[in-house]
């Protein structure tokens, strides 16, 4: 892999872990006391939050998975021992991270969950009152920094790589064609996401089949065209919200094209925007794990604070989009600058060495 394709993976994975942040900021919908959500009203706030965090942020996951499946398999031959060498570094990059920064979201929970004050900003269940399940549920496989999700799917695809590798070597792109369909119908695969499971493949495909499409550059026209096509597609799916359609196929086709889309205009942005300026970003593209796993409880502290201080209302609402993930973002870097200097073999240990 060439240092063109090196610096454009950091620089579009650094992009999509801040949408990330700003798709977890999305505060528009509420938890009913009986356990049900429910959506606010449909203003300019909700609008500019919903095109934000439910239409370009959701190109950031499968961007993620994409690019851990194509480096995965990156100069892979398919022997027994190249897995197995992959298997003992994942646990290094992936099983080890997960169970810290697990047991470090209850900790944090449960320290804010004893003063009374901010014990309003986990007003869920209290950690003391786990039972033993809930408990090693919460540590294991639902960890309350949600976003950890990503992880535990990664490392079960890790785990499936060979036959992946297999059914990508005999099916080639029919083995796509096939997971498109799971995820367009969202076909529930019980074991891990069907987004994660398509687009790991799809990194997949790219490693093994066509890496020089990743080399191919756009037109600052053709880019264009792509996001605006993007923007297009988000519109139209906004437009069916407000007008109150129900769910249906037509609002999922919209929703899942502009995730394609939207992933293809990202990734041609970077050659006609952004790889000028990319020596900036890669300064702190290197921080983009550890703001992935930071960023939420911490979050999840910022929103209720930033609302008690800012009041309620639809621009401050719309304030506290804004400044909650932005917060959680510097002090992620805050922190990180911090402890690699102070402790650079914990911080290692808990990003896995990157």
């Amino acid at each position: 892999m060439n240092k063109y394709l090196s610096d454009k993976l950091k620089v579009v994975s650094f992009m999509a872990m801040i949408l990330v942040v700003f798709l977890h900021g999305f505060n528009q919908v509420v938890r009913l006391k009986s356990g049900q959500t429910a959506v606010l009203d449909r203003s300019y706030n909700f609008f500019i939050q919903e095109f934000i965090s439910q239409g370009i942020a959701r190109t950031a996951v499968p961007l993620f998975f994409t690019i851990s499946g194509f480096l995965f398999f990156l100069n892979t031959s398919g022997k027994l021992e190249e897995f197995k060498e992959k298997y003992r570094k994942r646990v290094k990059t992936l099983v080890i991270p997960f169970f810290f920064w697990s047991f470090w979201s209850l900790v944090l929970c449960f320290l804010f969950q004893q003063l009374p004050p901010p014990r309003i900003f986990f007003a869920n269940e209290l950690v003391t009152s786990y039972s033993a399940e809930k408990l090693l549920s919460t540590i294991f496989l639902h960890p309350i920094a949600y976003q950890l999700w990503f992880i535990r799917d990664l490392v079960i695809l890790v785990f499936l790589s060979p036959l992946l590798f297999w059914l990508a070597k005999n099916l080639k792109f029919l083995l796509l064609l096939l997971l498109a369909g799971f995820w367009i119908s969202n076909f529930n695969l019980l074991i891990v996401a069907n987004e994660a499971l398509l687009f790991f493949a799809l990194g997949a495909y790219l490693s093994i089949f066509k890496q020089e499409l990743l080399q191919v550059q756009l037109s600052a026209k053709q880019s264009f065209v792509l996001v605006l096509m993007w923007f297009c597609l988000i519109w139209a799916k906004m437009g069916l919200i407000y007008f109150n359609y129900p769910p249906s196929i037509y609002m999922t086709i919209l929703h899942k094209l502009g995730i394609l889309v939207g992933m293809l205009a990202i990734w041609s942005v970077y050659d006609c925007l952004i790889y000028s300026k990319r020596d900036v970003i890669l300064k702190w593209a290197p921080f983009s794990f550890f703001i992935y796993a930071f960023h939420e409880p911490v979050l999840m502290i910022f929103k209720p604070a930033l609302f008690t201080l800012f009041g309620k209302g639809e621009l401050n609402s719309l304030l506290v989009y804004i400044f909650a993930p932005l917060l959680s973002i510097l002090l992620g870097i805050f922190v990180a600058a911090k402890l690699q200097k102070v402790s650079p073999k914990l911080y290692s240990l808990i990003t896995g060495g990157r």
